[in-house]
């Protein structure tokens, strides 16, 4: 038999051992860390825990499923067992359910019952298509080669972990590099999505990568298959890393250097500047300079400025809020002293002055952040044109108070009823000649009258 043996199985010795009867399920539970202790004939794990796909059993089994599938071929558990078990190869089944084990375990291969995929040796029901024998014929196992990480790609994958998340001295296992991808990316997304909504609530400009993050985060962490997803991440690093660095950045932003508040305040005092743009009396507001720093909070606002470009906008919006408070307080005191001094002249003139209480205002108290008062709440608009009207309406109160000081008026009724006695009204043309009778009879009156007034 043993001069036979080399004749009909050439290839028998690639995989000449019998495993123990646990070993399959030893492999798809064991510790990352312990892959490389198990089954040393097979070679299934190199030292650092890794398929070893350089294993000739295992790429046997490789090029078996790779040129099944380029032919259209079953690829299940049975036909697997057939081929394997049969010239050149005569493996034991356990042996070859072992190989096809640890190559589900190592995320090369993906196994298929009905209509599930599985991609992921922690859950049960895939374990049992290994471990299981009538199980393990019915299932099927596809390989992409395309899918495959290399080492290199591997390390790769490893360093960017390392740069983005902190993960120093993790294993380079694309089994163990799937579960910190799907952790890591699910907090960034959680953090993208928190700050997505703090920024949003002070109208915040949104940087372009947070609008496709949650697109390419869950293009990646959708699947489960170890080398699919580290392949994923990388084909999409760079989109990650920017989002990374803006998380980065915009975290520092909102929750270390708490600038919302100011940002808030800056976008109500563009507002409130833009608003002084037809006020004349404040016109201090618009001079080349005043302007050049409201034009750095438009850009600001527009574009974000967070990171390097904060300084600069934090001096713009500091100069543009002093000289409005300068402006303010100028107004706010005119207002004052016009107020003060016309109502002397009202009291002293024995008119009633109750009309002009909204004008006062006691002392001022600016606000920076309601850009306002805090004694009369008034905007600076509204002051600029409270010096306007202030005279107009002292003048309407003298205007008013001249009946009762001068002689009295002599005021004649008409009775519109008696003027329109017996007209019937059925149109807009008889309507119009109606009120012009009655605009006749008061301007015949108002000759020898005053006033007139309809009865």
């Amino acid at each position: 038999m043993t001069r036979v043996v080399p004749h009909v199985y050439p290839k028998f010795d690639l995989a000449a051992v019998r495993p123990d009867k646990d070993a399959i399920e030893t492999v798809l539970k064991t510790n990352d860390f312990g892959l490389n202790t198990l089954q040393p004939g097979l070679k299934l794990f190199d030292e650092k825990n890794h398929l070893n796909t350089q294993s000739p059993a295992i790429e046997e089994i490789l090029h078996e499923l790779e040129r099944r599938d380029n032919k259209g071929l079953d690829r299940d558990g049975r036909s697997l067992l057939d081929h394997f078990e049969n010239p050149p190869y005569g493996w034991h089944p356990e042996v070859i359910r072992l190989l096809l084990a640890a190559m589900f375990r190592g995320g090369v291969v993906s196994v298929k019952s009905g209509n599930v995929v599985y991609e992921d040796a922690t859950v049960p029901a895939a374990r049992d298509r290994l471990i299981k024998a009538n199980d393990f014929k019915s299932a099927e196992f596809l390989y992409d080669p395309d899918q495959s990480v290399s080492l290199a790609e591997r390390k790769q994958a490893q360093d960017a972990l390392d740069v983005m998340f902190s993960r120093s001295k993790t294993q380079d296992t694309a089994s163990a590099l799937s579960g910190y991808i799907h952790e890591d990316l699910s907090v960034l997304d959680s953090r993208v999505e928190r700050l997505a909504l703090q920024l949003g609530q002070v109208e915040y400009p949104l940087p372009a990568s947070f609008k496709q993050a949650h697109e390419v985060i869950h293009k990646i962490n959708s699947h489960n298959r170890p080398n699919k997803v580290v392949r994923l991440f990388l084909d999409q690093l760079d989109a990650i890393r920017q989002l990374h660095a803006d998380a980065e950045t915009l975290y520092d932003f909102v929750e270390k250097d708490k600038r919302l508040p100011q940002v808030r305040q800056a976008r109500a005092l563009l507002k409130a500047w833009e608003e002084t743009r037809q006020v004349m009396s404040a016109k201090d507001l618009q001079t080349p300079e005043i302007t050049a720093h409201a034009q750095i909070l438009q850009m600001g606002l527009r574009e974000g400025v967070a990171g390097e470009s904060w300084s600069a906008f934090e001096r713009a919006h500091e100069a543009l809020l002093k000289q409005y408070q300068v402006v303010y307080t100028r107004l706010h005191k005119e207002r004052g002293d016009l107020y003060q001094r016309l109502i002397k002249e009202l009291t002293a003139e024995g008119l009633d002055t109750t009309y002009l209480r909204s004008y006062a205002c006691e002392k001022l108290a600016f606000d920076p952040t309601e850009l306002t008062c805090k004694a009369c709440a008034k905007s600076l608009p509204l002051v600029a044109e409270q010096l306007i009207s202030l005279p107009s309406m002292v003048k309407n109160i003298r205007e008013a108070a001249k009946p009762l000081t001068g002689s009295k008026r002599k005021v004649a009724k008409i009775n519109v009823g008696d003027v329109l006695a017996g007209r019937v009204i059925e149109n807009e043309k008889q309507l119009k000649e109606a009120l012009k009778v009655v605009e006749k009879k008061a301007l015949d009156v108002l000759k020898d009258s005053d006033a007139v007034e309809l009865i």
